[in-house]
């Protein structure tokens, strides 16, 4: 498996020599330089999906009152607390926390009227919000993990503090509470960190007690549609997981 990196700036090439078992890659840029000319054959493969996608971009769902950058703070809280709400409809359990990362977020919102296919081109992948209950030595382990990515998401009753320089957590309160290591969390995330995606292994040691039927973007479809009608998704700009001065 490899990766290119994020928001299709790259398409990787690699080159493998089955004789002496020897590889060779590149990175070509998605540039202008790929706008050539059009190809018959391939343009009649894709009128049948792209018909699909272009209807989805047109179908609304909801609205926004600002609008919210890919790599923001508001979409991001705003994602990590939807994911909060999620876990608590999931469970009986009261849910401390969410936690979610910010590179599973690849397309900003516009202001104003939103459709169904930016809500799915914004959480594109197949990840399902879970619950779990995780030891407050694991938790803390995971917030450096997350610190050594200057930060990911949590939710709007958490407040992380991390040294930039040795890249740990420093500071963690939930609920108006420090973290207690000697404590079990309910904590709302998506399946892809809770098997150890980002490097989050900690929340590997995590017992899933509850698990949504649905891929993320379709529960946020289903939120916008019903708890959010004829109202504007906003969120603050408080960047809940800092550096220290």
């Amino acid at each position: 498996m490899t990766q290119t990196g994020s928001k299709g700036r790259n398409v990787g090439l690699i080159t493998i020599d089955l004789d002496d078992l020897t590889t060779d890659y590149k990175l070509v840029p998605v540039d202008k330089r790929l706008d050539g000319p059009k190809h018959p054959a391939i343009d009649s493969l894709l009128a049948v999906p792209r018909h699909g996608v272009d209807s989805l971009m047109r179908l609304a769902v909801g609205k926004t009152a600002m609008r919210f950058k890919q790599d923001g703070e508001p979409i991001l809280n705003l994602l990590t607390d939807y994911v909060a709400h999620r876990g608590k409809e999931l469970t009986d359990k009261p849910v401390d926390l969410a936690i979610l990362n910010k590179g599973g977020i690849r397309q900003p919102l516009p202001k104003g009227t939103i459709t169904e296919g930016q809500i799915i081109n914004m959480a594109p992948f197949s990840n399902y919000v879970v619950v779990l209950e995780l030891s407050g030595k694991d938790l803390a382990k995971n917030f450096d993990v997350m610190a050594a990515s200057d930060g990911n998401g949590v939710s709007e009753n958490t407040e992380v503090t991390f040294d930039p320089k040795t890249k740990k957590a420093v500071s963690v309160v939930i609920n108006d509470e420090p973290l207690d290591p000697d404590k079990t969390y309910t904590v709302a995330t998506i399946d892809y960190l809770a098997n150890g995606g980002d490097y989050m292994t900690p929340l590997e040691n995590g017992k899933v007690i509850a698990r949504s039927p649905n891929y993320l973007y379709s529960d946020l479809l289903h939120w916008i549609r019903t708890d959010m009608k004829g109202k504007k998704l906003k969120a603050d700009d408080k960047k809940r997981m800092h550096p220290i001065d």
